[in-house]
């Protein structure tokens, strides 16, 4: 059985997973360290999950939603970061991993998205969580 699958593959399974989808947000960093030392890195906004590990924003889907829906969803709720400015969208998909270990007598459909924000965004979403 493959691990790895289309979204769409993942769509004609949806009476069969839960779905769950996570959104790595990103920013350029570019400049100088100490004036001296080239940045060619990035940020990238992680939080501190309920269980005491790191990851990125998103859960589970609720019934009706899509991926997209559910990541922007959860990016709100647990950044407040604005949805309309930070979207995640379809074009945003990087992977989609069916596990193998059944959650609810299901298996768990997880989408991963990866969204490339600026700087200035970054800071505006870390300023959501003060």
């Amino acid at each position: 059985m493959k691990i790895y699958i289309t979204r769409e593959e993942s769509v004609q399974l949806k009476d069969h997973v839960i779905y769950a989808s996570h959104a790595m947000l990103y920013a350029p960093v570019t400049g100088k360290l100490f004036g001296k030392y080239d940045l060619n890195n990035y940020t990238v906004m992680i939080q501190m999950r309920f269980d005491g590990s790191l990851g990125f924003p998103g859960g589970i889907a609720d019934k009706g939603e899509t991926p997209e829906m559910a990541v922007n969803r959860e990016m709100h709720e647990e950044l407040g970061c604005s949805v309309d400015k930070f979207a995640v969208t379809s074009h945003d998909h990087l992977f989609t991993k069916i596990s193998h270990n059944l959650k609810h007598g299901k298996q768990c459909c997880l989408h991963s998205y990866g969204k490339e924000i600026d700087l200035a965004g970054s800071r505006e979403v870390y300023s959501y969580r003060q």
